[in-house]
């Protein structure tokens, strides 16, 4: 089955389905399901879930879920869930979640997880106040 979501709708997602959020639409995406958000849309990802976020989408990812963020999406990635994120997308990263990212993209996470920088990609780990960086052309200033 595939839905398409707009405005303020909820959807729930099982089995192999496949939906598209759009505006500020919510979708809760189990087993082997496909999101692709866009807008404001929020999703909470599990199992194997894949999820394509989009503009200002928020996604949530547990469990083996995958996750492509573009623009300015925001990630949450616990359990061994797999982000691969572009553009100016933000990545909180938690359990062993894994990160790739790309352009401007800004992850951070408690403790030192799996994450390839690539471009302008930051990394901050917490726990030993660390920032990990790419690109040699980075400035960092105190303020």
């Amino acid at each position: 089955a595939k839905v398409i979501a707009y405005d303020n709708a909820t959807v729930e997602a099982n089995d192999n389905a496949t939906v598209e959020a759009n505006d500020n639409a919510t979708v809760r995406a189990y087993d082997n399901a496909t999101v692709e958000a866009r807008g404001n849309a929020k999703v909470i990802a599990r199992g194997n879930a894949k999820v394509i976020a989009n503009d200002n989408a928020t996604v949530i990812a547990n469990d083996n879920a995958t996750v492509e963020a573009y623009d300015n999406a925001t990630v949450e990635a616990y359990d061994n869930a797999k982000v691969i994120a572009y553009d100016n997308a933000t990545v909180e990263a938690y359990d062993n979640a894994t990160v790739e990212a790309y352009g401007n993209v800004y992850c951070v996470s408690y403790l030192a997880i799996k994450c390839r920088l690539s471009g302008n990609a930051l990394h901050r780990v917490l726990s030993t106040n660390t920032v990990y960086f790419a690109n040699d052309d980075i400035k960092f200033q105190k303020q």
